[in-house]
């Protein structure tokens, strides 16, 4: 169990100060100096693995059951519930790996059993240059496809193979991409890519990982985050996305990310950075 002034330091507004957020079409890597989250009574989980590392000091994870884990480094499964993350001045670092991606697959062998998987940081010692670059911004989006393979092969002692979707979901994702969330319906989509709904939702899910309103959701969080920089209220943005209303985006967003989208407003705070 860690200190009890733990529980003191969390009622201030959970927060990533200074992060720098990597996105592509299914994960996400977050890195961020300080990084806390208190998720309350309602615990968090992800359709994903998650690698947690840090840089510097060790951080705590506390469980909905109240039992904490210190670490410096952990992976966890998509069944693996979070209350609170304390990262305090811990040089942080979150991969977010989602279900039927090539690197989901390779490290969902090690889960086999446990939600739960502390690791070796010595594992991590040779990307620490790297992911200390990626923190300040200052990597390019290409380097990080290579970044998160390495992260990969550290815990795994293998690469991740390609993906290769049908091209029929790979034509469904790019036109999720293109639509507003409130124009994305199961039948629209199948409509667009020449199946039945049912044969669409059967094959999505078995490629992608998740449901297509699912992904349309995410898909359409990243698309009101890359247009910050146009100057316009998160409101707007989500509005513009699709969402019906901003508690449906901010529901949305804290799923993902565990922090509330108002901290992304100023890139002093956060910095979201496209890569393929």
């Amino acid at each position: 169990m860690v200190a009890n002034n733990f529980a003191k330091r969390v009622q201030n507004p959970s927060f990533p100060e200074g992060a720098v957020i990597y996105r592509w079409l299914r994960g996400f890597l977050l890195l961020a100096p300080t990084f806390i989250v208190d998720r309350g009574e309602h615990p968090t989980r992800r359709p994903s693995i998650r690698v947690m590392l840090s840089l510097r000091a060790p951080f705590d994870i506390e469980f909905p059951n109240g039992s904490w884990l210190k670490t410096s480094a952990v992976m966890m499964s998509a069944e693996a519930q979070r209350r609170q993350i304390i990262a305090k001045d811990a040089g942080f670092a979150l991969l977010d790996l989602a279900i039927s991606t090539p690197e989901y697959a390779t490290l969902a062998s090690l889960m086999t059993g446990r939600s739960v998987l502390p690791l070796e940081r010595g594992a991590f010692e040779a990307l620490k240059p790297q992911l200390e670059l990626a923190g300040a911004g200052t990597i390019a989006p290409e380097q990080v496809r290579t970044l998160r393979r390495e992260v990969v092969h550290a815990i795994a002692g293998v690469y991740p193979e390609e993906a290769h979707y049908d091209p029929r979901v790979e034509t469904a994702l790019r036109v999720i991409q293109q639509r507003r969330l409130e124009d994305v319906t199961l039948k629209t989509i199948a409509e667009a890519v020449y199946l039945s709904p049912d044969r669409l939702r059967h094959l999505f899910r078995e490629q992608v990982g998740c449901t297509v309103s699912n992904y349309a959701r995410t898909a359409a969080v990243w698309k009101a985050l890359s247009a910050r920089s146009v100057g316009k209220q998160l409101t707007e943005l989500a509005h513009e996305a699709g969402f019906y209303d901003y508690s449906h985006f901010n529901h949305v967003f804290q799923e993902m990310f565990g922090f509330c989208p108002g901290m992304t407003q100023t890139t002093a705070n956060v910095r979201v950075i496209a890569c393929t």
